[in-house]
């Protein structure tokens, strides 16, 4: 009998001895090989050596197929975050896990079910998934953390029996009901940001609760949760202030020209700071750039339309007290900016603007929302709907009933509304008749000063006249080598009808675009900024831009030019004069110089009425000036001249034998295209040059 029991016990042994000896089949190399880190030994891996491993962390390896996991039955610590995993049942008889990350992973409802098993799971990681439905981690008592974060639940009672819950993450999830929740007396910290919540009530009870976050939601009534003891709570306010200090007709009446404005894009340094700081967003350098400016849209000042659908918000929401203080950081480095907030009439740069069952969108034939062909996603929605008018100008109302924002810039007025053709179905007098009504809905709504600004591109707004403030004159070049004479007519045309007719306060806003092939400061781009900055300074009262025209860049990325840092002043000349009525020679007096824009044909030869400098030329005080055609330059009257920041007068005695003259000029023709002698510092030798030194002849 004991014969026989000793066999069967050394049966046993050897049977287990086997077992722990036979090799893990693992195909997924790149699971492998994170083992391999942790073990330190080499595949294949025994039974035995995958009951070493207590911890793993694989975030973002590649790997697609866990099977193996099943025998390193000592894990407690496991992150596969940012993997491709799907099937997870390996881990079903993982039960000494603790710790179980699954944090973007792509697994949904039906790749849940193993982890109902593992009853001693306390930290859980399954945000950024395709979870709906909670009910497999309904056993999993243990639970002290959760992160649940971006998925679509929306029924949290899976969780009201996890009472050892202190951390819950639901942020980005398309819930409403928290009545699940009220039970977790133990939570400390909770993330509930971006969800669809009104009603609070039912958190009311958490007493431990220390972290709230409720922001990006549509909550009115937070009195519920007066009696919490709260160390950190982010919430949303309305946004419903009177408009903020200082008055915007002082802030547009007082600016210095040329005045300069920012759309959209940033304004990303000097040329010589392009390829070394490229696109700024954070603090403090991008306000220090901001403030530059004059005019922008569309800051954020932290605060936006809550979601879901946000398309759909008429208020906007956030931290009030942050939002103002980002406001007058920004006035205090200058006082004449303005802010104006962009709201889309047409499209919607993503889904998430209106549910995707909504009748706003446009479809097309099969069904699905029309889109743009641009190189960045458009979504369009359609105007013509009386009710898609009443909820813009409820939007755009809402926006002026926040105090923050000066104003509204609109896109799409091309044509005064009738050149998107989405609708095909539409005339264009309807559609310019549908933003009519958008429009005169707002103007009876809103405060007198509010400005509204529209991007009609090179076409007039007689429809809109009354209720607009400004065009901004989104304007690409007429070729690749930048703008014709007929298509800079028209541009004056319409600016000088726009000052002509449109509301007051105007905010005309006019905008070049580079030669994109070529660097910011080549010769022939500073000399398209200098053409469109001084055809605004004598044609308006407005603002100027001059985008890069970069392929692959944001659309309206800019550098700042030195041309813009001189200080002319303000206007005291008439808009649009001509020079002793030369044609396309136009000129106006500033407080502190003139602006002299040339389109004429031809080199000009001008005489100012008292002695000034140019700012581009480097010729100093001097009466007569010469200024090539297709270019502008200012002219600072000579007392009160500051020149541009380390900028010295050029060295027009070319050949240094103490006077300007023929001499001088015959070296510079000859050295054309050179790098040398660069006599106005543009980089190269060209007709400028030339132009420097026959204005300082006898000198």
């Amino acid at each position: 009998m004991l014969r026989r029991f000793l066999c069967s016990i050394t049966v046993f042994l050897l049977t287990v001895s086997i077992s722990f000896a036979q090799v893990v089949h693992i195909p997924d190399a790149n699971l492998q090989e994170a083992i391999q880190e942790v073990l330190g030994i080499t595949p294949p891996f025994t039974q035995k050596q995958m009951m070493r491993l207590t911890q793993l962390h694989a975030i973002e390896k590649g790997i697609a197929d866990i099977q193996g996991l099943e025998f390193a039955v000592n894990l407690t610590d496991l992150d596969l975050a940012g993997n491709p995993v799907k099937d997870i049942s390996s881990l079903a008889g993982l039960m000494n896990l603790t710790h179980l990350g699954l944090g973007s992973t792509n697994i949904s409802d039906s790749d849940l079910l193993p982890l109902a098993s593992l009853t001693s799971v306390e930290a859980l990681d399954l945000g950024s998934n395709q979870i709906s439905d909670l009910s497999p981690l309904s056993a999993l008592t243990f639970l002290r953390k959760l992160d649940l974060q971006h998925n679509q639940i929306t029924d949290l009672a899976p969780l009201a029996a996890l009472t050892t819950l202190i951390d819950i993450n639901l942020r980005d999830n398309p819930l409403s009901d928290l009545r699940p929740l009220s039970s977790l007396t133990n939570l400390e910290s909770l993330e509930l940001a971006r969800c669809k919540i009104s009603d609070v009530f039912p958190l009311a009870g958490l007493k431990k609760l220390r972290i709230l976050d409720l922001s990006n939601n549509r909550i009115s009534d937070f009195s519920p949760l007066s009696g919490l003891n709260l160390t950190e709570f982010h919430y949303d306010e309305i946004c419903e202030i009177a408009p903020l200090p200082p008055p915007i007709i002082e802030r547009i009446e007082k600016r210095i020209f040329p005045s300069i404005f920012q759309a959209w894009d940033p304004l990303i340094g000097s040329a010589e700071e392009r390829d070394t700081f490229g696109y700024i967003y954070d603090e403090p350098l991008y306000t220090e750039r901001i403030v530059k400016h004059d005019l922008y849209f569309s800051p954020s000042f932290r605060i936006g339309w809550p979601a879901p659908w946000y398309g759909l918000s008429t208020r906007l929401t956030g931290n009030l007290e942050q939002s103002q203080t980002i406001r007058q950081q920004r006035l205090a480095l200058n006082p004449n900016l303005v802010s104006l907030k962009e709201i889309r009439v047409h499209n919607h740069l993503d889904f998430e603007a209106f549910p995707p069952d909504s009748d706003f969108w446009v479809r097309e034939s099969d069904g699905s929302v029309q889109r743009n062909t641009v190189d960045w996603p458009e979504y369009n929605f359609n105007i013509l709907k009386p009710e898609v008018q009443e909820l813009l100008v409820n939007r755009i109302v809402g926006l002026a009933e926040c105090g923050l924002y000066d104003g509204v810039f609109i896109d799409g007025f091309f044509k005064q509304g009738a050149g998107y053709d989405y609708n095909e179905t539409a005339s264009a007098a309807e559609l310019i008749e549908a933003h009519a009504k958008v429009l005169e809905g707002v103007r009876g709504r809103v405060r007198e000063n509010f400005l509204i600004l529209v991007n009609a591109n090179r076409t007039k707004l007689p429809r809109h006249k009354t209720y607009v403030n400004g065009t901004f004159m989104e304007i690409n070049k007429d070729y690749s080598g930048g703008y014709t004479y007929k298509g800079l007519q028209e541009i004056e045309d319409t600016l000088s009808w726009s000052e002509a007719n449109l509301r007051s306060p105007q905010i005309n806003c006019v905008e070049g675009e580079a030669i994109g092939t070529e660097p910011p400061n080549s010769p022939t781009n500073k000399r398209w900024m200098r053409v469109f900055t001084t055809m605004s300074l004598t044609h308006s009262d407005g603002y100027v831009l001059f985008k890069t025209g970069k392929t692959g860049a944001l659309y309206h990325e800019h550098i700042w030019y030195d041309f813009w840092d001189a200080d002319l002043g303000y206007p005291v000349g008439e808009k649009a004069q001509l020079y002793e009525n030369r044609k396309g020679l136009f000129i106006r007096e500033f407080t502190n110089g003139w602006a002299v824009y040339n389109r004429s044909g031809k080199s000009q030869d001008i005489q100012l009425p008292e002695e000034v400098s140019g700012w581009t030329s480097g010729v100093k005080n001097k009466r007569w000036h010469t200024l090539p055609d297709l270019d502008g330059e200012i002219y600072l009257k000579s007392r009160l001249e500051t020149p541009p920041t380390g900028q010295t007068a050029p060295a027009v005695d070319v050949n240094e034998d103490g006077v300007v003259n023929i001499l001088d000029l015959v070296i510079v023709a000859n050295a054309f295209g050179e790098p040398d002698p660069d006599v106005n510092g543009d980089g190269t030798v060209n007709v400028l040059d030339l132009v420097v030194v026959a204005n300082a002849f006898n000198n």
